[in-house]
């Protein structure tokens, strides 16, 4: 339920009031609700919380964030323009995950945007 509850915008109310505490699933819902809507403050209070509490940190959690973080809606909505090293570091990341279509997307995405790609982002193999 808080799941779908998160994809619909609204993140659950606290119901650690009520004696119900969170697992690791659960602030990964919670987290990745708060990055859909923006909210990276209260995502990363919510991350901060969940390690704080002995749950492990996971690859789920870490992409929940990095998305959260690397959002190019958000960083646009900002008025914040990626630079040739934002696109490196995307470019690399799809890479390193096999993701070569976004890669190239990505690559040619730069070049329309008028940037150049440093040396170190074209020795990523596609």
């Amino acid at each position: 339920m808080i799941d779908n509850l998160c994809k619909m915008g609204h993140v659950a109310g606290d119901d650690r009031e009520r004696g119900l505490v969170p697992n690791e699933y659960t602030y990964n819902v919670l987290v990745d609700g708060y990055c859909k809507m923006g909210d990276m403050d209260e995502a990363k209070k919510m991350y901060e919380e969940m390690l704080g509490r002995g749950c492990n940190e996971s690859v789920v959690s870490c992409n929940t964030m990095i998305g959260g973080l690397c959002s190019i809606e958000r960083m646009l909505d900002r008025g914040i323009n990626w630079d040739s090293l934002t696109y490196s570091i995307m470019i690399r990341g799809f890479c390193q995950d096999g993701r070569t279509r976004e890669a190239l997307d990505l690559s040619y995405n730069l070049l329309e945007a008028g940037l150049q790609r440093g040396m170190w982002a074209w020795q990523q193999r596609f």
